[in-house]
């Protein structure tokens, strides 16, 4: 059965055809239900354009909040609710590697990226400015680059800071000297 809702319907019009009601709230018919919707359980069909067997049927159950549903308009436009909150465990697609857009990121997306980053060094845009820990396994040394050159090293027993090594507190002052002065 094929609704024909009026052209030129004023804000809270109502219109009924057989036992389903609508009203106009100024810019779309929302359904009223059938003349016995106010009751759990109530059902509510709603007619493609076409009279033929694809319909949606909405059943009332018992609801412990206020719900408002909104059906696609004919273009295909559905009116999105602001900060939804999903229960249960919501999916959603999983980006490809390294999307920078404003798409819903899933924790999929997440450990492929986290994935991505190098956990051995912190690189500058070219990578000869650097922090990088162990270049062998089991070195046991991090790495202070600058410009390409080695600038630091830092290991279980000395921090080598150009070339000069600090094995304990009295060779601080020695090597700090030589680098201020």
């Amino acid at each position: 059965m094929a609704i024909n809702f009026p052209d030129s319907p004023s804000t809270g019009e109502t219109f009924q055809q057989a036992d389903r009601a609508w009203q106009w709230d100024g810019e779309k018919w929302k359904s009223t239900g059938t003349t016995s919707s106010s009751t759990v359980g109530a059902t509510v069909i709603f007619e493609g354009s076409t009279a033929d067997a694809f319909e949606t049927t909405l059943t009332a159950t018992d609801p412990t909040a206020d719900r408002t549903i909104t059906l696609p308009n004919a273009s295909g436009t559905v009116a999105f609710v602001d900060s939804p909150t999903f229960t249960g465990t919501p999916a959603a697609p999983t980006a490809a590697a390294d999307t920078n857009t404003t798409q819903i990121a899933t924790t999929a997306y997440v450990q492929t990226e986290l994935g991505a980053i190098s956990s051995d060094s912190i690189n500058d845009a070219d990578a000869d400015t650097k922090i990088q820990v162990e270049e062998s396994s089991d070195e046991d040394i991090i790495r202070f680059d600058a410009g390409g050159t080695e600038a630091m090293t830092i290991s279980a027993t000395a921090v080598n800071v150009f070339g000069k090594a600090i094995a304990s507190p009295d060779d601080e002052n020695t090597v700090l000297a030589g680098q201020v002065f």
